[in-house]
């Protein structure tokens, strides 16, 4: 699979933020879709079949477990947690809830588009959520 293949689905109730990581990942290879909330989050795995479900920690009226449960329940996406929490914090919750790993909003676009290469490229782990 080349970078190009690699499908993202980002979640985050910011539309700023969603224009900016679409664009920005789109121009580093990556197809890139978004959705503002967890019922858009939902329909988009479905119909996108993401490798990466990039989901922002403090969406309102859903929890990262939430999302994490549903997108293992309908793909074998990666789900990536995506905050401007501390990076300690981040990865406690990754592990609590399962998630494949985390990335800081703080890190530059390229930074974050070379660390999803990285997951990609490892072996997939066996869900836990």
């Amino acid at each position: 699979m080349t970078d190009v293949d690699l499908r993202l689905l980002v979640v985050d109730d910011d539309p700023m933020q969603l224009e900016l990581v679409q664009r920005s990942l789109g121009h580093e290879g990556f197809v890139v879709e978004t959705a503002s909330s967890a019922d858009g989050a939902a329909a988009a795995v479905a119909r996108f079949m993401p490798d990466f479900v990039l989901v922002d920690v403090n969406m309102p009226g859903t929890t990262p477990n939430d999302v994490c449960k549903f997108v293992r329940a309908g793909s074998s996406a990666r789900v990536v947690l995506f905050s401007a929490s501390d990076g300690s914090q981040l990865k406690t919750l990754a592990a609590r809830v399962g998630a494949d790993g985390w990335l800081s909003k703080s890190a530059a676009l390229p930074e974050i588009a070379r660390q999803l290469r990285e997951m990609h490229a490892r072996s997939p782990k066996e869900p836990t959520c």
